[in-house]
């Protein structure tokens, strides 16, 4: 190979096909963004939140969720944007509308997420506005356990 030509080609032009790179480089790209979303609504109100002692680990296997966020002064928090009660109530009116089961209830899960230093009757209006139209899949973020201190 000493004394060879670069300039000079032995076989065809290699062809590099990167439609396929292409492809993967939008699928990590939707991928990483739809990720972002959701680590994105969960944390949108820097919230405490109580501990459990039991509870499953914040899988959601649902991702057709809305998560409402309930700040420790009460407000409420959807997809990053604050709202009334009057505002709150609208939201879940319109998401329970858009699919109910055969029985009239809505088939959209809510997860709420409160302050722990809320007091319950706070989160228990929203649990009352879920009920008013018909939505019946609750769950409740929580923090695992504190660790309890050796004397």
């Amino acid at each position: 190979m000493i004394g060879r030509n670069p300039d000079k080609r032995d076989g065809a032009p290699a062809d590099v096909d990167i439609a396929p790179l292409i492809d993967v480089v939008f699928l990590l790209i939707v991928f990483f963004m739809s990720i972002w979303q959701a680590a994105h609504i969960e944390v949108a109100a820097e919230l405490t939140l109580p501990a459990a002692d039991q509870g499953n680990p914040e899988v959601q296997q649902d991702r057709d969720r809305l998560i409402v966020n309930i700040d420790g002064h009460g407000g409420y928090h959807v997809s990053n944007q604050r709202y009334s009660k009057e505002g709150l109530a609208q939201i879940l009116a319109r998401e329970a509308n858009t699919a109910r089961d055969v029985e009239g209830f809505a088939d959209r899960p809510i997860v709420i997420r409160a302050d722990a230093d809320l007091p319950f009757g706070d989160v228990r209006e929203v649990m009352m506005m879920c009920r008013d139209v018909r939505i019946w899949k609750l769950s409740f973020r929580t923090r695992g356990p504190i660790p309890e201190m050796e004397p």
